[in-house]
């Protein structure tokens, strides 16, 4: 493996330090994982850059089309597999059954964090905050908070809240 610019000589690295910084052999495991991805994703660069270039754009104007070229496909691939792993999830919930499974698109409410984080965007689509704000003496309204943690564990019986195995809440109507 070649060595990196900002990477010391060999004879220039001290006793006892490792360029992960971290002792931890999974942690190691996912700095090299991510230093090889890094790595790859580097030549591919490269080469666009080059096919780019061969086909008469300008170098400069080539970058700049990689990056924005980048800015594009990483929200697209994130979004990409959080449907996949809502998807796993609902076919969990349903099982082998096919006309459930037809509807995924029309039953899928979406991807969260965790259940009070859904709770929460339920309360942001609804405005709860807002309601409270009209209704509530405004000198009581410091004191008046939405448990949004007891919505989202009694609206369970409600709606279809599975947990994935992304570690997500995935939601779906009923």
């Amino acid at each position: 493996m070649e060595r990196e610019p900002h990477q010391p000589e060999r004879d220039e690295q001290r006793q006892g330090v490792n360029s992960y910084g971290t002792d931890n052999p999974e942690k190691q495991a996912e700095i090299e994982r991510a230093r090889a991805d890094a790595s790859r994703q580097r030549r591919q660069d490269r080469t666009r850059l080059e096919r780019y270039v061969e086909a008469g754009l300008d170098p400069d104007d080539a970058e700049a089309l990689i990056e924005f070229e980048h800015f594009v496909r990483e929200p697209q691939a994130e979004a990409n597999a959080e449907r996949h792993a809502a998807r796993a999830a609902f076919e969990e919930l349903v099982g082998d059954d096919q006309e459930a499974l037809a509807k995924f698109d029309e039953l899928y409410v979406g991807t969260y964090d965790s259940p009070e984080a859904w709770a929460r965007a339920v309360g942001e689509d609804l405005d709860w905050e807002a309601q409270l704000d009209r209704v509530v003496d405004p000198m009581l309204r410091p004191y008046v908070r939405i448990d949004y943690a007891k919505f989202a564990q009694e609206q369970r019986y409600a709606w279809d809240v599975m947990q994935g195995s992304d570690g997500k809440t995935h939601v779906f109507m009923r």
